[in-house]
């Protein structure tokens, strides 16, 4: 999020600091469009703040559903590997216990075999490449990753399926209220509200991410538009030479 956010935040700190030198002008800023008007620069200012505020609110909130989405799966798998103890216990027929490790190999981690050194090697500069282009992008991008929702839902749909078959066990019943089926199939429930929020979250959040540019960027009504405006105006009011002159030229607005 640094990386996105930083430019907004300079440009806003930019902006306080133009709306600042216009006042110390007094009356002579009047400009004859109503968007530049001062009034209408600080109405603009007070927005982008309270935007970016939002954004980052909802950034925070995605972090945290983040690693909700990563303790669901650490629980899940401590679920899965509970019921095959208890399974493995009730002495059931082969092909049940069969058809419970099927079911639980989704869960397994799949390992890749390992690269020889040589070819690690040689492809050595193409993953630093990579690895830094990965770097490089704003971990906002990454935060509300959709991908990282559908691994954790796949997770919950597994264990959904495990759970089904378990009804066709009579003699599965744990002595752990929340390895019962009734129990399983609550936390089931719950953890895919907690999804869905999140999916919802990120939503908003990819809104808000576009509100942000758009308030920002926007030819027409965006921040660096109407302040660049704003100083072009003020330029066609005092002289070259003139003190007023000189201090508003410090003031640049670039998109990036």
């Amino acid at each position: 999020m640094k990386v996105a956010n930083s430019n907004h935040l300079k440009q806003m700190t930019k902006a306080e600091g133009l709306i600042k030198k216009f006042e110390s002008f007094g009356s002579s800023f009047n400009p004859p469009n109503a968007n530049i008007s001062l009034q209408a620069l600080k109405d603009n200012l007070a927005f982008n703040k309270q935007l970016m505020y939002d954004t980052k609110v909802c950034f925070n909130s995605l972090v945290n559903y983040k690693n909700s989405k990563n303790r669901i799966i650490e629980e899940v798998n401590t679920k899965v590997r509970q019921i095959e103890f208890i399974v493995k216990a009730l002495e059931v027929e082969d092909s049940t216990l069969h058809s419970v490790k099927v079911i639980s190999l989704n869960f397994k981690i799949k390992r890749h075999k390992k690269v020889p050194q040589k070819a690690l090697g040689e492809a050595s500069s193409t993953t630093n490449e990579s690895m830094a282009k990965t770097e490089a992008v704003p971990s906002e991008k990454l935060i509300g990753s959709r991908s990282s929702q559908k691994f954790a839902e796949r997770r919950l749909d597994w264990l959904e399926q495990l759970v089904d078959y378990l009804t066709h066990i009579p003699s599965y019943v744990p002595n752990e209220p929340e390895l019962t089926i009734a129990g399983l199939k609550s936390y089931i429930e719950e953890s895919k509200r907690e999804l869905e929020e999140w999916h919802r979250e990120s939503e908003r959040f990819v809104a808000l991410r576009i509100k942000r540019e758009e308030q920002l960027l926007s030819p027409k009504t965006g921040m660096i538009t109407l302040f660049r405006k704003a100083i072009f105006y003020s330029k066609s009011l005092y002289g070259r030479h003139t003190k007023e002159y000189k201090e508003i030229v410090g003031f640049v607005f670039v998109r990036k």
